[in-house]
């Protein structure tokens, strides 16, 4: 949290109800980068790029699914 813009697979959405308008254009993004302000560096917070959008503070998490 707080080194890069971490990718999620969330579409934007104007709110969390059901009958919610779905923005395929935008993605949202978590945790802010090192280029941001303090309250933006944790996990809740969200902020919306292009897919398409190509910086030096976006990035991914990997991980592995281990039973």
């Amino acid at each position: 949290s707080g080194n890069v813009w971490e990718w999620t697979s969330s579409a934007r959405t104007d709110n969390y109800e059901a009958s919610a308008t779905t923005n395929t254009t935008y993605r949202a993004v978590r945790g802010g980068s090192y280029k941001s302000g303090a309250n933006s560096c944790r996990v809740a917070y969200r902020n919306f790029f292009q897919p398409s959008e190509r910086r030096n503070d976006l990035g991914l998490r990997l991980a592995e699914d281990v039973e």
